[in-house]
């Protein structure tokens, strides 16, 4: 299988309505490209280590060319790009998947579903134990839950002195937070961001990392099933 006929196939097989920001995107490819070479003629890409684990700027460039061929929708009006096929890339995507073996098929659908389960601090905590390799350079998942709510997001210990603080005696400063009820909601959103990522590492045995391994694979040094993926 070629590298587009892949690219169709793995998006179809997350399903008619996915769209993939560009962590979910390299990091499903990254996996598919790991766990499925042998069924997909891969590898297809050539994924080295980055701020957020494996990267690859390939993958952009695939996407390029087939929105330019009309099969895929890169949607650019938001924050973060947002990365999907197009209806004629869809049908041209489901038949590639429908002729991988069964195999294939399934762990692209399961670890589609596994990506959109977590958010991101909990997916890169989950991808760097996976490959520690591909995180020597990578950010940590509590810098990342900061960066996504915003930059001028409060620290731990401020953000939960801020969650209790009813009167509003802690935003009557000249800064440009929200107030109210909004910005109670997103200084928990921060407090609960560090509380989820502390556990997570705090976990040595790894079994809420999401990426469960089990048996040797003589091939990889890993399971011949892959990588099993779980919501927790």
């Amino acid at each position: 299988m070629d590298r587009p006929t892949f690219v169709l196939a793995a998006m179809a097989a997350a399903g008619a309505e996915a769209r993939f920001d560009p962590v979910r995107l390299q990091k499903y490819f990254f996996l598919l490209d790991r766990e499925l070479d042998a069924e997909c003629g891969g590898p297809h890409f050539d994924f080295r280590p980055y701020q957020y684990g494996p990267f690859d700027r390939a993958v952009y460039a695939q996407f390029d060319r087939l929105v330019r061929e009309g099969l895929a929708v890169v949607d650019k009006s938001r924050q973060y790009r947002l990365y999907s096929l197009s209806e004629e890339g869809f049908e041209r995507g489901k038949r590639a998947a429908a002729s991988l073996p069964e195999r294939a098929s399934r762990y692209m659908a399961s670890a589609s579903a596994w990506l959109f389960s977590l958010d991101v601090p909990a997916l890169l905590l989950s991808i760097y134990e996976y490959a520690p390799n591909m995180a020597i350079q990578a950010v940590r998942p509590e810098v990342v839950e900061t960066r996504r709510l915003g930059a001028w997001k409060a620290p731990f210990l401020r953000g939960m002195a801020r969650s209790v603080d009813w009167a509003g005696t802690l935003s009557r400063s000249r800064d440009v937070r929200p107030s109210g009820s909004a910005a109670l909601a997103r200084h928990w959103s921060v407090v609960g961001g560090y509380l989820r990522a502390a556990m997570k590492r705090a976990d040595s045995q790894g079994t809420q990392a999401g990426l469960l391994l089990s048996g040797p694979d003589e091939k990889k040094g890993r399971d011949q099933a892959g990588l099993r993926c779980h919501a927790y």
